[in-house]
């Protein structure tokens, strides 16, 4: 019986096994990588840098995000559920139709966003803010 090889990256996760479980990113950058339809799950990224990701589709289960940037990333249809941010920022992100459920977004700030027809549900926005950017027909339950 061969062993599986031991995969270190988030790329290497998601080449090797299609979805990165359990991982943790400390002060890493991810630039022009591609998370379109990955499901990240249990994973912790603390201090890192999000620049032009596609994270479309993508799906985050009970991951933790401390002091992250995202900037100009794809968030079309990305699904949001268990997950905690904190101190982190988004400049000008697209978010349309993404779902945020029982998730925790404290101390953060969106700044050039795009958030069309997306769903807010048992969201916890303590001290967040929303500077210049579109919540288009957006849905806020139980925030």
């Amino acid at each position: 019986m061969s062993q599986l090889p031991k995969l270190d990256t988030v790329q290497e996760k998601i080449e090797g096994l299609g979805n990165v479980l359990s991982h943790t990113s400390f002060n890493e950058t991810f630039h022009g990588d591609d998370f379109k339809g990955v499901v990240f799950i249990e994973s912790e990224f603390k201090q890192c840098d999000f620049k032009n990701v596609e994270m479309q589709e993508a799906k985050f289960v009970n991951c933790v995000f401390s002091h992250c940037t995202f900037v100009e990333c794809n968030q079309i249809n990305g699904v949001i559920t268990g997950s905690k941010f904190y101190s982190c920022t988004w400049n000008n992100c697209e978010g349309a139709k993404v779902m945020r459920v029982n998730a925790v977004y404290k101390d953060c700030v969106f700044d050039g966003f795009d958030d069309e027809a997306a769903q807010w549900a048992q969201v916890n926005l303590e001290g967040t803010t929303f500077e210049s950017g579109k919540l288009l027909r957006n849905s806020f339950m139980q925030c």
